[in-house]
């Protein structure tokens, strides 16, 4: 828990100008940085299935709901998540 805490600690300030590489493991999207390992062990909190980055969205592979990140801290709350479209 303590790890997860400062991964999303570390990554939270806006504005980093990084890339994705294989020295960094770091995504960023228009000023979004989410890290790698953090979206390894995030998992959707309705089925528990594994999740992915989708633009600014954290989407679940199974469900399709869709996460919102604020300040660089996913929001993994059900009631916070979009439905999927179809």
């Amino acid at each position: 828990m303590v790890y997860l805490v400062y991964l999303v600690y570390k990554h939270r300030a806006p504005g980093i100008e990084t890339k994705k590489t294989k020295e960094t493991k770091e995504t960023q999207l228009e000023g979004l940085v989410v890290d790698a390992e953090l979206l390894k062990i995030l998992a959707c909190p309705l089925d528990k299935a594994p999740v992915k980055l989708e633009g600014d969205r954290i989407v679940c592979t199974r469900c399709g709901r869709r996460y919102p990140v604020r300040d660089g801290i996913p929001v993994m709350l059900v009631d916070e998540a979009e439905m999927p479209t179809k």
